[in-house]
């Protein structure tokens, strides 16, 4: 469900907003200033904050800044300001501090379904960019699996062949079993946290995308 946060210091627009949101599915939360609005975001993941330019104290343009200044929220949420009038002016400062779009209020009681539609399309954008920085997290996780793993395996995996030709050499020797024996367990230790950071970055296939490949030491262990 899509979450909007309505930021107005006018209880009867934000009573309207709700039930106008509410009406049509969308999960919807409201404060009536902005120190209060920005409270929430730092609590929740909102898709859209509909936001008041004219509010006593922290105007629209102000919670704005505020907003924008932490890195988590320089993409999200979509902000739409809510104003009373449209400003040649303020709708460049408006845009330079990273709103998508104004919105007169009263579109909303005039022309609902203009309204809406407006609405919906910021939501569609904020969901393209919430998958957009979910796939990059997730690249970036798994180009960290594939150097670690490397970084790891490969030393890991000269220990193995060499712990296997000590093992060739010194035969069936009753002291040295428990060392081996010790050498064992430890790689195979080592090559199950390798495995589950393997998985963890959903890259548990020998070939990976962006040309990396992560390699399985048990498999190469019971090959030598």
């Amino acid at each position: 469900m899509k979450k909007i946060l309505i930021i107005d210091d006018s209880a009867i627009i934000l009573e309207k907003m709700k039930k106008f949101f509410h009406e049509r599915g969308y999960g919807v939360e409201a404060a009536p200033d902005g120190a209060q609005g920005l409270k929430k975001i730092a609590g929740q993941d909102f898709d859209l904050v509909l936001l008041d330019v004219e509010m006593p104290g922290m105007d629209g343009f102000e919670t704005c800044r505020r907003l924008r200044s932490e890195e988590k929220n320089k993409l999200l949420p979509q902000v739409v300001f809510f104003t009373s009038n449209e400003e040649p002016a303020k709708k460049v400062e408006g845009l330079q501090l990273g709103v998508s779009d104004f919105i007169v209020k009263s579109l909303a009681w005039e022309m609902p379904d203009e309204f809406l539609a407006r609405i919906e399309a910021h939501l569609r954008i904020s969901g393209l960019l919430r998958e957009k920085v979910e796939i990059e997290k997730l690249r970036i996780l798994h180009a960290a699996a594939v150097s670690v793993n490397h970084e790891i395996a490969n030393p890991l995996q000269c220990v193995v062949f060499a712990a296997e030709r000590i093992k060739s050499l010194e035969g069936e020797n009753p002291r040295m079993k428990k060392y081996f024996d010790a050498i064992d367990s430890n790689i195979e230790r080592m090559a199950a946290i390798l495995q589950d950071l393997t998985n963890a970055a959903q890259a548990a296939t020998t070939g990976c995308a962006g040309g990396g490949e992560m390699i399985d030491i048990i498999k190469s262990k019971e090959k030598s």
